[in-house]
């Protein structure tokens, strides 16, 4: 059972805690390797306290397990390892201690017994014997601070994939999603009269703001259901502004570079939902050797998969793929009927055997979010990463709503198993991906 994971923000704020309670004679060991009991198993703890803790009243040679959220099947499983091994461990008593729970907390006492405990962190500050300082956690600073750190060292010591959303063609002039479908919206009224270029908001009302629905509406009503149509002037309304320059594409591709072909750790591949091949064209810059992944298709050469789970319009549309564009409501009523879809298994097999980065993308798309919450509950724990940037809760919010607006939105990442790096301008995010990888 030796862990993958690298310590999340949960271990930091415990660890901290429980470091300020020590007395002088007391210690306390992180990441403790416990003696291996047969061959293949192997435990690291969290933390130990070869004395104890008295303020806690926590017993000499105590193993702390910390959970971000803990589950039925978490508790079973470190529950069922510490009757196994106690005996061989000589350790005393295993703490369970949790931010979160997704099961009833009171169900946890048919699991609990003299030696086996499952606290809440909230719990656990109740539980001090003497006075000590008010414990309020890391500062902000503090807490992106760590997860940057963190970040490095998974970068470090696993396979990494980066998941890449629109946000990293912006800045070369290509338009997102809703922006896109506006333009599609441009191309259609040339051709009938029913509809102006200055209707797309009333169109948007008529389909539930959902740009699924407005897809298949522009696609159905105005294009008439015809692909090949409707896919070249997706392709040109795609590039149609595009400049040369793109900070974030060509600092992707360099980390990409940097990091790619170690045998051990390094970037793994890339999993982009954009249509667009700019990584592809920045990585050839660089002379790093590539293959665009849609449709299952695969080349067995040593080359650098991207993967595009959307499907993908090269610039260069001399020679278009054969590949099938996930923009529509019905599209995505496909992904979602196909439980073995080779999109749904690459993502699903990138989040659990790889530490993933999520860059540029909004993390609104459905079927990401399914795949995300399905993942993290085989998973439990933080294990990802995602970079959002920090924006006011409406333009006339107050200091209390923007705050509990950022709080409320990184949890709901985190039950997704992210871990949020917050960046306020999208010119820092260059910055940050450089600093990590």
């Amino acid at each position: 059972m030796e862990k993958t994971n690298i310590s999340s923000l949960a271990e930091q704020m415990v660890c901290s805690f429980i470091n300020d309670l020590l007395a002088d004679d007391e210690e306390i060991k992180v990441e403790y390797v416990l003696p291996e009991v047969k061959k293949g198993l192997r435990y690291i703890a969290d933390i130990y306290l070869p004395q104890g803790c008295r303020k806690l009243k926590v017993k000499p040679k105590s193993v702390i397990e910390i959970k971000t959220v803990v589950l039925f099947d978490t508790v079973y499983r470190y529950k069922n390892l510490f009757d196994n091994c106690k005996k061989e461990w000589n350790v005393g008593d295993f703490y369970i201690v949790y931010l979160r729970s997704r099961v009833p907390e009171y169900s946890f006492k048919s699991y609990e017994s003299n030696d086996f405990h499952i606290k809440s962190f909230e719990e656990l500050k109740e539980d001090k014997k003497y006075e000590y300082k008010e414990f309020t956690g890391p500062s902000e600073e503090d807490k992106q601070r760590i997860l940057i750190e963190n970040a490095k060292h998974a970068v470090k010591e696993h396979k990494c994939t980066l998941f890449l959303g629109a946000g990293v063609s912006i800045d070369a002039g290509l338009p997102n999603w809703d922006k896109l479908l506006k333009k599609m919206l441009v191309y259609s009224t040339k051709h009938q009269t029913v509809f102006s270029n200055t209707d797309y908001d009333c169109i948007q009302c008529n389909c539930a703001n959902s740009s699924l629905i407005v897809a298949r509406y522009i696609k159905t009503g105005l294009f008439h259901s015809k692909d090949e149509q409707f896919i070249q002037e997706l392709h040109d309304s795609l590039y149609k502004e595009i400049h040369p320059e793109r900070q974030l594409a060509e600092t992707i591709a360099k980390c990409i570079k940097s990091n790619y072909g170690k045998s051990i750790v390094g970037i793994e591949s890339v999993i982009t939902y954009n249509y667009d091949d700019l990584i592809e064209q920045e990585l050839n810059k660089l002379g790093v050797n590539n293959f665009s992944v849609y449709e299952g298709n695969r080349d067995f050469q040593e080359k650098f998969p991207v993967y595009h789970v959307h499907g993908v319009l090269p610039q260069n549309n001399s020679n278009l793929p054969n590949s099938k564009i996930i923009l529509c409501e019905e599209d995505y009523h496909d992904v979602y009927k196909e439980a073995y879809l080779w999109s749904n298994v690459e993502q699903l097999h990138a989040l659990g055997r790889t530490t993933c980065f999520f860059i540029g993308l909004s993390m609104t798309d459905p079927n990401l979010r399914r795949l995300l919450d399905f993942s993290h509950e085989i998973n439990d724990g933080c294990a990802h990463f995602v970079f959002l940037q920090k924006t006011k809760f409406s333009w006339n919010s107050n200091e209390n709503q923007d705050v509990e607006n950022v709080r409320i939105q990184e949890e709901i990442m985190n039950d997704l198993g992210l871990n949020v790096i917050w960046f306020n301008d999208f010119e820092e995010l260059p910055k940050l991906l450089e600093n990590i990888f």
